[in-house]
C-alpha cells in the first residue's frame, strides 16, 4: 500500500470514528440527559410555545418562515439553546406594540440565544434580568428601545451581535458584573455601549461603536475595574469614549474621549 493510499484510508477512518462519536454523544444527550430537539415552525408553530415546552438542556431550532414571528419569547428554563437556523435568520418583530423580544428570566441560567433578527420592540430586543451565565451570540437587534439589556445579572457573554438604530442604547449593562461584551457592532443608536448603576469587573473588548447620537462607549460613575480593550469608536455625536470612574483602557482606537487619553 503506497503512502497516498495509506493517508486516504487513515482519513476515512478518522471521519468514520468522528461520526460514531457524534452519534454516541447524541444518544447520551437523548437517553441519559433526556435532551430533545424542538423545531419551529415544523413541530410547534410559535417560538414561545416551544420554549414553554422545553426542559432543562433542550435545543430549540427556529426556521425562517417567510413572515415575522410576532411574539414575546420568555425563557425561564435553564440550559436551553434557542438557535435560529437556515440561510436567512428568523425574524422576531414587535410591530411597535410588544414590549420585548426575547427575555431570559430570573429562573433561567446557562441559556444560549443565537442567530435571530429582533426588531421594533418597545423596550428591548434581548433582555437578561437576574440571570447568570448566559450567551447571546450572532443576533441582529435593530430599531428597538435598547438592543441588548443586561440587568442585575453576572457572568454573561454577549458576542458577535449587531445592534443598530435603537432609540436608546445598543448594549446596556445595569448593576451587572463580570460580563463579557466582545466583537459586537453598535451603530446608529442613542448611546452605543453603556455601563451604569454599579456595573464592575466587566470586559468590553474588540467592539465597534460608530455613528451613535451621543457616546460610543460610556462607563458611568460607581462602575469600576472594567477592562475596555481594543475597541474602535468613531464619528459619535458627543464622545467616542467616556469614563466617569476608575476603569482600565488599552488599545482603543477613537478620536475623542473624556478624560483625554483613552484613545491610542
Amino acid at each position: 500500500m503506497d503512502a497516498v493510499t495509506r493517508k486516504g484510508v487513515l482519513l476515512m477512518g478518522i471521519v468514520f470514528v468522528t461520526f460514531l462519536l457524534l452519534g454516541f454523544l447524541t444518544i447520551i444527550g437523548v437517553f441519559i440527559f433526556n435532551e430533545k430537539t424542538i423545531v419551529v415552525p415544523d413541530e410547534v408553530e410559535n417560538i414561545d410555545d416551544a420554549v414553554s415546552m422545553a426542559e432543562v438542556g433542550d435545543i430549540i431550532l427556529v426556521k425562517e418562515k417567510g413572515e415575522p414571528y410576532v411574539e414575546t419569547v420568555t425563557i425561564d428554563t435553564r440550559n436551553i439553546k434557542l438557535i435560529g437556523v437556515g440561510k436567512e435568520k428568523p425574524l422576531l418583530d414587535g410591530m411597535d406594540m410588544l414590549n420585548s423580544g426575547i427575555i431570559i428570566s430570573s429562573t433561567a441560567s446557562g441559556v444560549l440565544v443565537k442567530g435571530f433578527i429582533i426588531q421594533d420592540y418597545i423596550l428591548g430586543g434581548i433582555s437578561i434580568s437576574n440571570s447568570d451565565g448566559n450567551m447571546v451570540n450572532g443576533n441582529h437587534c435593530n430599531s428597538n428601545a435598547t438592543g441588548i439589556n443586561i440587568a442585575d445579572s453576572n457572568s454573561n457573554k454577549v458576542k458577535g451581535n449587531s445592534c443598530s438604530d435603537n432609540s436608546m442604547n445598543g448594549i446596556e449593562l445595569d448593576n451587572s458584573d463580570r460580563n463579557l461584551v466582545e466583537g459586537n457592532e453598535v451603530i446608529g443608536n442613542n448611546n452605543g455601549i453603556l455601563l451604569e448603576d454599579d456595573s464592575s469587573n466587566n470586559n468590553i473588548i474588540r467592539n465597534q461603536a460608530n455613528d451613535n447620537d451621543f457616546d460610543g462607549i460610556t462607563i458611568s460613575s460607581n462602575s469600576n475595574e472594567n477592562n475596555v480593550f481594543f475597541n474602535r469608536a468613531f464619528f459619535n455625536g458627543n464622545l467616542d469614549i467616556f469614563d466617569d470612574d476608575d476603569n482600565n483602557f488599552k488599545g482603543n482606537k477613537c478620536e475623542n474621549s473624556l478624560p483625554i487619553g483613552l484613545c491610542n
